[in-house]
């Protein structure tokens, strides 16, 4: 029974990761999916704004504190949060600046990333209620056309993340009151890492639980 549920878990997964990967080519167009294709960021003003932030960010010295910023300018503040550049990945990639060339950007990989877990939240978000995997795969689609979701991602990255919100919601389906615990004590910081504004949605996703419990 357990190598059986593995395995329809291995399918599901493989299956979203295609539909990502291939939401994300029609998203960019095959040519952008490249961690160093970067012409398709400078069409529009608020991704340009992400990738400044980001490139001063990536061949800056590490500060304190974390996310200090200042060769992005003073007016416009001095801290990767207010690029909307996704620290949580900023953060991650920084790591290995030594190695990345010059024009590396990882908001390919994001939009990538974004239509995978909102793809596969919500599938484990219905399958969980309706125990129906056909009926699930079928309703999970609806969350990924969602116009808001397509409208946002195509110009403010951050703000992508709406499966921070699905998983903020799946999180309550575990009976565990410990691993429950475990699960919010890292997506509420992941979420703070992302965007404050997705952040506040799941802090009071979050609050109406606790209170409820």
């Amino acid at each position: 029974m357990e190598y059986f549920k593995s395995r329809i878990n291995f399918i599901v997964i493989s299956f979203y990761f295609v539909i990502a990967f291939s939401f994300s080519v029609l998203f960019l167009g095959l040519e952008n999916i490249s961690f160093t294709s970067i012409d398709w960021i400078f069409h529009g003003a608020d991704m340009t704004h992400h990738y400044v932030g980001w490139s001063y960010f990536k061949n800056d010295i590490w500060r304190f504190p974390p996310g200090s910023n200042p060769m992005y300018g003073l007016e416009n503040a001095s801290s990767i949060v207010y690029s909307d550049s996704i620290p949580l990945l900023a953060f991650f990639f920084k790591i290995f600046k030594n190695y990345l060339p010059d024009n590396f950007q990882y908001f390919s990989f994001w939009i990538f990333l974004c239509f995978f877990l909102q793809g596969f939240i919500s599938f484990k978000l219905i399958n969980h209620y309706t125990n129906n995997i056909s009926y699930s795969l079928i309703a999970s689609f609806f969350f990924l056309i969602s116009p808001i979701l397509i409208y946002r991602i195509s110009f403010h990255l951050a703000l992508g993340a709406h499966w921070l919100i699905l998983a903020s919601f799946y999180i309550q389906t575990f009976q565990s009151q410990r691993f429950k615990n475990i699960l919010w004590g890292m997506l509420l910081p992941c979420s703070l890492l992302i965007h404050f504004y997705i952040a506040a949605s799941c802090i009071l996703i979050f609050g109406v639980f606790f209170l409820e419990e």
